[in-house]
């Protein structure tokens, strides 16, 4: 009886110990699938998906940018008035508060995405990627607003003209989101500093 209890026991451990090897071979099969190999280059799972979430995060600082734009023009509007310039009343004023509030959004925005997506040395190709979904609503943007501009010329616009504003918001917001994530790793490029 004794024996066969020993020889139960080794009976079970030598069929435990190839599951043993089976889950271990398993575990680092799966481990390796958050992993793929890219023309030479290892690239992570966690890699690309900051590839793909810091573009979409840069792009969600669209609305604060267009929000507090409108808001803190109000807010000028109901303080100070606006005033005429050049015939056109709030132009100038409107001009200065969506350079600024939108820059200070996007750089904010920008700072952010660099803690995302983490590049020493950033590239035009960095930029391209951190910025391509602003290229697709600029374009986007653009060719509607200039297919409505052919329908409703703003010559024709008697009073209470505010949809050409909001309409030049919607193709501005965009570049200016471009132009300041192409400044901001230019300048980490040089300086190579957050």
């Amino acid at each position: 009886m004794l024996l066969s209890i020993r020889y139960l026991k080794m009976d079970i451990s030598y069929r435990i110990l190839p599951i043993r090897r089976i889950s271990k071979k398993l575990y680092s099969i799966l481990a390796n699938l958050s992993t793929s190999w890219y023309k030479g280059s290892y690239i992570t799972f966690t890699l690309l998906m900051k590839k793909i979430i810091a573009p979409i995060a840069y792009l969600l600082f669209v609305v604060p940018a267009f929000i507090l734009t409108l808001n803190v023009w109000n807010l000028y509007e109901g303080i100070f008035g606006l005033r005429s310039f050049f015939g056109r009343q709030g132009d100038l004023e409107g001009a200065v508060i969506f350079i600024i509030v939108t820059s200070a959004t996007f750089y904010l925005g920008n700072f952010l995405i660099q803690k995302i997506d983490h590049t020493k040395q950033p590239t035009v190709v960095d930029h391209l990627g951190q910025s391509a979904l602003f290229y697709v609503l600029f374009i986007y943007q653009a060719i509607q607003q200039l297919s409505w501009l052919k329908q409703y010329p703003i010559s024709e616009c008697q009073s209470d003209c505010h949809g050409y504003a909001i309409g030049a918001l919607f193709v501005l917001i965009p570049l200016l989101g471009i132009i300041i994530n192409a400044f901001y790793l230019f300048r980490r490029r040089k300086v190579n500093v957050i």
